[in-house]
């Protein structure tokens, strides 16, 4: 009778998918799926990655479920299931992805390694002669470019859901909950495409600085707000996650150019990070097949030398929920406050147009207004008031998307479309991150000498100070959190600022860091 082959299945659960590889008793991969980005939700796309393998394999086929990755330990313990840290799983991954390695450069979502592997001559053993990890908070990561290339591309895709009962304009979490998983996996896989294309068209480089993820997105909007292209700001961030790979993860050590190079994790998916390491490094790195699942590789193998068993079933996948929960510390509901919080009434709108425009007031001749414009990271806003009360006639508020001109334009396009006949703009002032930028770009020098302009460029806590105290003089504190800059801000009694601080150039905490 014929024994059926049984299999070593190795699951790596990182920051940012499932990666899934399947080995034969012989160490051979015979199952290599794609990976399953997770967007949060481990558990679910664990599920889906085991359902699809079991339809390949047979479940009575399986004689162990191995696991690797961040969030790997608390399901293989939850499951009585092995589990190997990523120190181990993917070194040992070489030995199936790429057996003759002797460097492996590894990017995945959150962590970056290095490992110098020796390999014994005439088939015998590889171990680590050398091995580096890195300590930057994100500066190296693919959780920092998956957010750029979101911010600055999201928009080009928009998702459509095939579920005639769903929004168009459901959030992340409801799309999965949908099992539209894979919709939103190959929405974020074409934002990588153009993100390639546009780094290709590139026309100058840029040095973006940081030594942390949260400073290198900081000078990315700083960048992108003094009116540099996406194309060289994207170019300059992959050279800055190189450079940080280098100075990091590899330090002093001297490379020998002679030996095998691997590039194994999910940040090496783009070809154009592959080369600008190799450039860094000054060597060549290839990418082996299934390069990117090299710790579920390592985790299979490592459970098939130890002849491992595993009791792993899907249906204990419930508990491991209810462990993450146990885990959390929850704070107050929000709503326990709710009595502290005074929500002052706004002014009735009387129309809203499709491209965001409301307008508060009817105008039936040409009227003398001032314009504010704040060019913010996230949000870009404008607000036009009657320049004899200041009575607000209208405002307008767009998501940046890291255009600052194009929805400039966009934005002073709508306000000219629905209401230029009526407006005699009297002055302009600007703030906000593209504040100079706006400033510079529409300003008319040309104008003589003797003619002044009424338009200007203010900073954010001077405009917050005159707007709040213009609209509510009872306000005496200001807490604001933008999306690039965190303000605090006290007056005194006549109005004017007594005291006020804000964030330096990290902008951890901020709604850029949580977009």
């Amino acid at each position: 009778m014929v024994m059926a082959t049984k299999y070593y299945i190795g699951f790596d659960i990182g920051s940012d998918s499932v990666h899934t590889i399947a080995l034969n008793e012989e160490g051979k991969m015979v199952y290599s799926p794609t990976s399953l980005m997770h967007f949060g939700n481990q558990i679910a796309a664990l599920r889906e990655a085991y359902d699809d393998l079991i339809k390949i394999l047979g479940e009575e086929n399986i004689k162990a479920v191995a696991f690797t990755g961040t969030a790997g330990k608390l399901i293989a313990e939850t499951t009585d299931s092995p589990f190997y840290y990523d120190s181990i799983s993917i070194p040992a991954g070489a030995e199936i992805i790429a057996s003759g390695a002797e460097y492996i450069f590894h990017m995945g979502a959150s962590n970056p390694y290095f490992f110098e592997r020796v390999v014994e001559k005439d088939g015998g053993r590889a171990f680590v002669a050398d091995h580096g990890t890195g300590t930057k908070c994100g500066g190296g990561s693919g959780i920092l470019i998956n957010k750029q290339i979101r911010r600055f591309f999201a928009e080009d895709f928009p998702i459509k859901v095939e579920d005639p009962d769903s929004r168009a304009n459901l959030q992340e979490k409801e799309l999965i909950k949908r099992g539209n998983r894979r919709k939103l996996q190959q929405q974020l896989e074409h934002m990588h495409e153009k993100a390639l294309a546009s780094i290709l068209s590139s026309s100058k480089d840029l040095d973006v600085g940081g030594r942390c993820g949260v400073i290198i997105q900081s000078d990315m909007i700083h960048m992108q707000n003094s009116g540099e292209q996406i194309p060289n700001i994207l170019k300059g961030m992959y050279r800055r996650v190189a450079k940080n790979y280098k100075s990091d993860v590899v330090r002093t050590r001297i490379l020998d150019k002679r030996k095998q190079a691997i590039a194994t994790g999910g940040v090496f998916l783009n070809e154009n990070m592959v080369n600008m390491l190799s450039k860094e490094l000054g060597l060549e790195i290839t990418w082996p097949t299934s390069f990117e699942k090299i710790g579920a590789a390592g985790a299979a193998l490592k459970a098939l030398k130890e002849k491992r068993e595993s009791g792993f079933k899907p249906a204990d996948l419930d508990k491991v929920l209810e462990a993450q929960k146990k885990e959390i510390h929850f704070a107050p509901r929000l709503s326990s406050a709710l009595n502290k919080i005074h929500v002052y009434p706004e002014e009735k709108a009387i129309a809203k147009t499709e491209g965001g425009l409301i307008i508060y007031k009817k105008l039936s001749s040409l009227t003398g207004v001032v314009i504010g414009v704040d060019g913010g990271s996230t949000t870009t806003k404008a607000l036009i008031a009657d320049a004899a009360d200041l009575g607000i006639i209208a405002e307008i508020c767009l998501d940046t998307n890291g255009r600052p001109l194009e929805t400039a334009q966009e934005m002073f396009r709508e306000i000219r479309q629905h209401l230029g006949s009526y407006l005699k703009i009297q002055g302009i002032a600007y703030t906000g991150s593209s504040g100079a930028f706006y400033y510079k770009l529409f300003t008319d020098f040309r104008k003589a000498p003797s003619i002044a302009s009424a338009d200007m460029i203010k900073d954010e806590i001077t405009c917050h100070a005159y707007g709040v105290r213009r609209f509510n003089k009872r306000v005496d504190t200001i807490f604001e959190c933008g999306g690039q800059d965190a303000k605090f801000t006290l007056f005194n009694k006549d109005g004017t600022v007594k005291k006020a601080k804000m964030n330096l150039s990290c902008m951890a905490g901020t709604g850029q860091s949580m977009k």
